[in-house]
């Protein structure tokens, strides 16, 4: 059956592709995914992802519990996806990796994806093309991606000393 063919990133993405080709709801077949508890990767580089399907998919992700890795490379993405995707970051917590570069998104969507690192805690990379993003921005994810990572071993060491 589909169900489990779900464990591993790899047959996620396969899955999809046949969900895409049997046209059916992006957003059933993601939330389908995401109730495989043990996904902790969803690889969708180069699978033509459209904004549409981004916000979509952000929906779909905002009460997941376990992936950790987003790769939306490679798509036909734009600023406008960075709205969905700028509201995922403000309220995901597992979310460590978000992979949007070989898309669209220029100044205005780095921008509002900066915003939403400011409120987001855990997201320690966010992966953009850096021929439309400025040295600053680049410098102010990086700082802001440093900060969680530290925030994150900060509170591994805190849970490591209470079990002591």
């Amino acid at each position: 059956t589909q169900t489990e063919e779900i464990g591993t990133p790899l047959k996620s993405t396969a899955f999809l592709q046949d969900v895409f080709a049997n046209k059916l709801s992006v957003t059933e077949s993601i939330q389908k995914i995401l109730k495989d508890k043990s996904l902790t990767t969803l690889n969708l580089s180069g699978k033509k992802i459209t904004n549409v399907a981004v916000a979509q998919i952000c929906e779909a992700l905002k009460n997941n519990t376990t992936l950790t890795e987003l790769d939306l490379s490679k798509n036909a993405m734009d600023d406008e996806a960075t709205i969905p995707l700028a509201e995922l970051l403000k309220v995901n917590t597992t979310l460590l990796t978000l992979d949007l570069s070989g898309n669209f998104i220029r100044e205005t969507g780095v921008r509002r994806l900066i915003e939403a690192l400011k409120e987001n805690k855990t997201l320690t990379d966010l992966i953009l093309d850096e021929k439309f993003t400025s040295e600053d921005d680049l410098e102010l994810v990086d700082e802001l991606c440093e900060r969680n990572y530290n925030l994150l071993e900060q509170k591994q060491k805190q849970e490591e000393t209470k079990n002591e």
